[in-house]
């Protein structure tokens, strides 16, 4: 039984402890889900804060958001939210507010739902950037913390300069209608936008920068005349960036690029800046990880060294529980990471479940025993140490 959010009455092999090579586990399959009918690939999953992380939903390749719910030892689908008309490329759940989600999608529209109406008026709001900068395909979308009345999205295609829209939902009348837009703000798509707690607004694109804006200034005013001026200092990755997130507070931020590259930062607050820690390299890592040969090689798939490649970052700094997910041939290897963030050691293996040809996009910890996969054979799995 798994309990999301409930480490301290799970009484299962902690993961987050180090483990002698003896004694790695193979963690357990508990459950496989297969939510569609046909082939889609699932990008990322996204969680409800104030469920408790009970509830969640997933970008994918199709139209219609599906709504899933934790209900230990099961995860049953509660309800499909249909609307969009091309696949789902961005979800947000409000950090603060059970009932609200936002989504947007490559048919150029962002939807506001109001989880507390029936499926079919579940769409209180809904507007399309058709004619826009940033039409046609809407990448990513994220609501703020506090309130959460602020909104982002991010757009582009390969190739294609991207533009950014903010907006805030406190206005009466068609909310989504007020934003503002920072035309072209990258030089090619952005794949991720995302409040921090800071009261800035982060975005990564394949252009190889992740952007950081001063947004506070206009959160107080109500009004963004200088929106495009916000901009606050660049991070320059130098390779595509697929996605970036926090360890436990905005103080600790890394990337990943589509190289197979993993960027530590460490904001200095003397200079007011984020400053380089570590870049792991997924070719020089590869070393390290050959270590686990003589004694780990049931686990650790030496055929694997091609296909290798670095999954999600999960944790907190603040409470030693970073783990480096990494994936090949259908198998996830999760890596504990030290202190320092300067070296890692393997402590699991999740293997089942995937496919072997399947591409692993999302790793989730839903407590210190158990965790959740999804990727491109459309499937959602479930492992446990217990």
């Amino acid at each position: 039984m798994f309990t999301p959010q409930s480490s301290s009455s799970n009484s299962g092999v902690n993961i987050f402890s180090a483990h002698s090579a003896s004694q790695i586990p193979n963690l357990n399959l508990r459950i496989t889900l297969s939510p569609f009918q046909t082939p889609t690939y699932i990008y990322n999953i996204f969680f409800s804060t104030p469920t408790g992380f009970r509830t969640f939903s997933f970008t994918h390749s199709g139209p219609d958001i599906l709504i899933h719910e934790i209900q230990a030892p099961q995860i049953l689908h509660t309800r499909t939210l249909r609307g969009h008309t091309n696949q789902i490329s961005g979800l947000s759940f409000s950090k603060t507010n059970e009932n609200m989600l936002i989504s947007c999608s490559h048919d150029s529209t962002v939807r506001l739902w109001d989880l507390r109406m029936s499926d079919q008026s579940s769409c209180v709001q809904s507007l399309s950037f058709e004619g826009t900068t940033l039409a046609p395909q809407l990448n990513t979308v994220d609501l703020s913390f506090g309130s959460g009345y602020l909104y982002a999205v991010g757009s582009g295609q390969v190739m294609q300069q991207g533009s950014i829209a903010v907006g805030d939902l406190r206005k009466n009348t068609s909310p989504l209608s007020n934003y503002l837009v920072m035309d072209e703000i990258h030089s090619d798509c952005v794949n991720q936008v995302s409040f921090g707690s800071n009261n800035m607004l982060y975005s990564c694109s394949d252009d190889g920068l992740i952007h950081i804006y001063d947004i506070s200034e206009s959160n107080q005013k109500q009004a963004y005349d200088e929106l495009e001026d916000s901009l606050d200092g660049a991070l320059n990755v130098e390779d595509s960036v697929e996605r970036f997130g926090f360890l436990g507070t905005t103080n600790c931020l890394y990337a990943l690029s589509s190289t197979n590259h993993l960027h530590f930062w460490l904001y200095d607050a003397q200079e007011d800046e984020y400053a380089d820690y570590r870049v792991m390299k997924r070719e020089d890592e590869w070393y390290n990880f050959k270590q686990f040969k003589e004694t780990s090689t049931q686990l650790l798939d030496m055929d694997a060294q091609d296909n290798l490649h670095f999954v999600e970052v999960t944790g907190s700094v603040g409470d030693d529980s970073v783990m480096l997910h990494a994936s090949a041939l259908g198998c996830v290897y999760v890596f504990k990471m030290a202190k320092d963030l300067k070296s890692q050691e393997l402590v699991a293996v999740m293997r089942g479940g995937h496919s072997k040809d399947s591409l692993i996009r999302t790793v989730k910890v839903l407590n210190s025993t158990t965790l959740m996969t999804a990727g491109e054979d459309g499937k959602l799995c479930v492992f446990t140490a217990d």
